[in-house]
């Protein structure tokens, strides 16, 4: 019963080419304007490109639009344990 929206500060037509060179099974959203990279607090303000991004992170969110589960990484290839987030999915009512 979960989806996977995965958001990236890259523009739409960057973000899709990504999907189709990886086969995500799963579309890629497009934050070019930081708006919700900004909300959940995770922009990566030390970049060294000089190109705003988001910091790598995973929210689990319930049907009510509450967060339940959290977890924002230091480095690009900072995640949490696969198993972590399924059970933080189990976790819901």
């Amino acid at each position: 019963g979960a989806a996977v929206l995965p958001i990236s500060s890259e523009p739409l037509a960057r973000a899709r080419e990504g999907v189709e060179r990886d086969r995500l099974p799963f579309a890629v959203l497009s934050d070019e304007g930081l708006a919700v990279i900004d909300a959940y607090g995770v922009r990566h303000h030390d970049e060294p490109e000089g190109r705003a991004i988001a910091r790598p992170a995973v929210f689990v969110i319930d049907r009510a639009g509450v967060v339940r589960f959290a977890y924002v990484g230091e480095a690009p290839r900072d995640r949490p344990p696969t198993d972590l987030v399924l059970l933080a999915l189990e976790t819901i009512p």
